[in-house]
């Protein structure tokens, strides 16, 4: 999987994941803005969809193949965890970030594997085999996000995966707004309170 890492000045790592059609250069400035001394590692997604880079393929009515998502999900976890080895990481503070996509790569993350992640920012994630619940996260922060106009994802989706995380004792901070499916100045603001 390539990669992209920018080191930083503390003991902050964050694990960059783009939307649909990103690379891994999309995200570092979102990166840099909620942490300029961090350390950045972002990903590129590997499944090519009409020239768009994605983290797991969708059927042509746009549905999730959850084969590739298991599998693509499975690739993620194992190059996390040889990049935490490789660049010595292994005691820092680990947040990873994800937009859409990536959001929703991360969400079935922690369904299929206990993690070592302190924090996850998720903007915009879609509820991700809704009737799987999550692996115990022993140190897991959930900071989440919705926009009323968003097309991919009702309103009830989005709580029903908040509750999904508490039933899992995660803790969740969340932040709606009256945009869409993009992301908004006060967004940004809200995930740099639940970052300190």
């Amino acid at each position: 999987m390539f990669y992209i890492i920018e080191k930083g000045t503390n003991q902050h790592v964050i694990f960059l994941l783009h939307g649909t059609g990103g690379d891994a250069k999309s995200m570092l400035d979102l990166g840099k803005r909620h942490d300029p001394e961090a350390t950045l590692i972002s990903l590129e997604g590997t499944v090519n969809e009409n020239g768009m880079n994605r983290y797991f393929a969708r059927f042509p009515n746009g549905s999730f193949d959850l084969d590739s998502l298991a599998e693509e999900t499975a690739k993620l976890f194992k190059n996390i965890e040889a990049l935490i080895i490789e660049h010595n990481l292994a005691s820092y503070r680990k947040t990873i970030l994800g937009y859409s996509n990536g959001a929703n790569i991360a969400t079935n993350l922690f369904k299929d594997f206990t993690t070592d992640f302190d924090q996850a920012m998720l903007y915009h994630p879609s509820g991700v085999r809704p009737n799987v619940p999550f692996k115990p996260q022993a140190k897991l922060r959930v900071f989440m996000t919705y926009g009323n106009g968003d097309p991919y994802l009702t309103e009830a989706d989005f709580k029903f995966l908040k509750q999904q995380f508490e039933a899992a004792d995660i803790r969740v901070v969340e932040y709606i707004h009256n945009q869409g499916h993009q992301l908004i100045g006060e967004e940004l603001i809200q995930a740099n309170l639940f970052l300190k």
